[in-house]
């Protein structure tokens, strides 16, 4: 190699030693500049989530230790007196409400003088063809032996047009309720009357209904033709309104709502237990018995169902499950479908589901087992309900 060629490959090297810089240079200044405007895009859009929050504050959607606290302090209403209470209850309501469960409740909660009262305003299928709502709540307890642990304090209304409430059907399912100078519009649930897509039934079931508990869970109901008896499903239990887990084969447990279900072949889950501390309570998790699609009763065909179930009821209810007197007027109790059963434990159930499946021969009669509602053994001759 001759000196020139070596002075020429010298220069050349540092033109591109200083080329490398200067792209080095550029690459620096452009990372900065990313993370300059990464930075401000962030803290832009963080800006811009901490205004959309002083628009629309959500505090209202979290309960603090303080609220209930203070809440418990606060003595303004007199508990006993059923038209203090709705009067602050209806002054509390958005000008547009939605009632999801299917016997029409709109339920409330709140905590006043040291005590936790729970209640409902109720646009019954009946009622509010007479332009009536009904009012009621009671003290909550947390472990009630007795059903009469929870009349410490409970009270009920119908209030009409006479007590100053007006009712006003626009729809079937839409109604308008004015009071003190107030009106709120309360949306029914339209829940569709067809069975869900893709779902199986044994051949002797019987769709009958879907339901909406006010647990959150839908249902529908069904009545298996072999066994005469009811069975409440889930309607599709991968958007279930709850966490479930699996305490033993097939039997799965809703973590909030306690509700027991069994998994059958279909995939189906099939609720068979209910915690006996939920129906003590009266609480949103008491099962769905008391919550039957009544705004799309339209025949006897549930009537007739209900005589076959529990021949003890048969010339005693209307359509609706309502027991009735000899004139055939309501008197306001009802027959409770509960082809499931209370649980003090977990043990319990696995053993009741073991019991089930030693004496059952196939799964058919597997849920017939589960689903066996106790009142099926009433005398035909007794009122019992």
């Amino acid at each position: 190699m001759n000196l020139t060629m070596a002075k020429w490959r010298t220069k050349l090297s540092a033109h591109k030693m200083n080329l490398l810089g200067v792209l080095l240079v550029f690459n620096i200044i452009g990372l900065v500049i990313f993370i300059f405007l990464t930075v401000a895009s962030s803290n832009s859009l963080f800006i811009a989530q901490l205004n959309n929050l002083n628009k629309n504050p959500v505090s209202d959607k979290v309960v603090f230790h303080q609220a209930i606290v203070e809440q418990g302090k606060e003595t303004f209403l007199d508990l006993h007196n059923y038209q203090d209470v709705f009067t602050y209850v209806f002054s509390q309501l958005p000008n547009e409400v939605t009632i999801y469960p299917s016997e029409n409740y709109y339920y409330f909660t709140f905590y006043h003088k040291n005590q936790f009262i729970k209640g409902n305003i109720r646009l019954d299928v009946e009622g509010r063809k007479q332009g009536k709502i009904s009012f009621a709540y009671f003290s909550g307890h947390v472990l009630p032996e007795n059903k009469s642990d929870l009349d410490f304090l409970m009270n009920s209304y119908e209030f009409q047009a006479s007590d100053g409430v007006s009712l006003a059907e626009e729809n079937p399912l839409k109604y308008r309720v004015s009071y003190g100078g107030k009106t709120v519009v309360f949306n029914l649930n339209n829940i569709s009357q067809e069975l869900p897509p893709g779902y199986p039934l044994y051949p002797e079931e019987k769709f009958v209904a879907r339901t909406f508990d006010e647990s959150g869970w839908p249902f529908s109901l069904l009545f298996d033709q072999a066994s005469s008896q009811f069975r409440f499903i889930a309607d599709n239990a991968k958007d279930s309104p709850e966490q479930l887990h699996e305490i033993d084969e097939h039997l799965w447990l809703g973590r909030q709502s306690g509700f027991a279900f069994y998994k059958d072949k279909f995939d189906r889950y099939v609720l068979v237990g209910v915690s006996t501390d939920q129906t003590r309570q009266n609480s949103y998790y008491d099962g769905p018995f008391d919550q039957l699609a009544d705004n799309f009763v339209i025949d006897d065909n549930l009537k007739e169902l209900m005589e076959q179930a529990y021949p003890y009821v048969t010339g005693k209810i209307n359509r609706y499950g309502i027991f009735v007197n000899e004139q055939g007027v309501a008197d306001g109790s009802r027959l409770a479908l509960t082809p499931y059963n209370n649980y003090e434990s977990y043990d319990w159930l696995r053993y009741f589901v073991a019991g089930c499946k030693e004496k059952s021969s196939d799964e058919k009669q597997l849920l017939a087992c589960l689903t066996y509602d106790y009142k099926k053994d009433v005398p035909a001759s007794t009122s019992s309900q």
